[in-house]
């Protein structure tokens, strides 16, 4: 039919422009983890799907968020109107929300998650770049929500001990000690 020959590199293309322009418009994307900070959860390299429905944000989401140093993919920690403290050290304010009490040396203050922000978290915290280091990000940043629910595994639970200390939920009024 109208003289086309339909040659193995014609297919290809073809079914790469069927695929990509279905991509363009589907709610439903491909998120490939570049790097250690979500590991032992998602590993890298590992590929997940995620929606650009973002909805209702949780503690525990897992997003992906455009940063002005790149894309980054997280766990939501806090939402806003949470909190935790900061202590004073080596000539700025650093989040103690993975910090050892015995390192809760010197000057505080008690910070609070601002309407329409959320705090950032890699489940493994020792190779994660995250809130601690950035501050919250706006939540009209995140692109992205990924549809695998997993809960975190080690690298998150070996410090939830110090984070349960240390993180102030909307349900808890903040102590001074």
């Amino acid at each position: 039919m109208f003289g086309l020959k339909w040659d193995a590199k014609g297919r290809i293309l073809l079914i790469a422009t069927v695929i990509g322009g279905v991509g363009a418009v589907s709610p439903v994307k491909p998120v490939v983890f570049v790097g250690p900070s979500m590991s032992p959860t998602y590993e890298n390299r590992e590929v997940v799907w995620a929606t650009k429905d973002v909805g209702q944000l949780e503690r525990g989401d897992v997003v992906v968020v455009d940063t002005p140093e790149g894309t980054i993919v997280k766990r939501i920690g806090m939402l806003p109107g949470d909190g935790y403290w900061e202590k004073w050290r080596f000539g700025k304010w650093i989040s103690t929300v993975a910090m050892a009490k015995n390192q809760h040396k010197g000057q505080e203050r008690f910070v609070t998650i601002p309407p329409g922000q959320v705090f950032l978290i890699g489940d493994n915290a020792i190779k994660s770049v995250d809130s601690r280091e950035f501050g919250t990000v706006p939540m009209a940043d995140i692109r992205l929500k990924l549809l695998d629910r997993r809960a975190p595994k080690a690298s998150l639970a070996l410090y939830g001990a110090v984070l349960r200390k240390n993180l102030v939920l909307r349900t808890e009024k903040p102590v001074v000690e």
